[in-house]
């Protein structure tokens, strides 16, 4: 069983910003990969980093964890293809 849990903020709410935390995981065969994500809430587009960066890091974790250099480089360029046109520093996350 997992269980994921973010709040949105009371600043976050007056202002209509929407919530930038991203959790997601996935089940492969006798293990279970997840990711959790903190949007930087000064960045327009940070839910949609964020929301993204998490789906692709369990995916990533699950093909590649033998080797981190090339899972982390893989990820950030796809990551940055998903997100065209938006500036990869307008969707940071945590």
């Amino acid at each position: 069983k997992v269980i994921g849990v973010s709040e949105i903020g009371k600043y976050h709410i007056y202002e209509n910003i929407p919530n930038q935390d991203s959790i997601f995981y996935k089940k492969f065969n006798n293990s279970i990969i997840g990711a959790i994500a903190d949007g930087v809430g000064s960045k327009i587009h940070s839910d949609k980093g964020s929301s993204i960066l998490t789906k692709e890091a369990v995916l990533f974790a699950n093909r590649f964890y033998n080797n981190k250099v090339y899972f982390e480089n893989r990820l950030k360029k796809k990551v940055i293809k998903k997100l065209y046109p938006i500036n990869l520093n307008d969707a940071l996350s945590t």
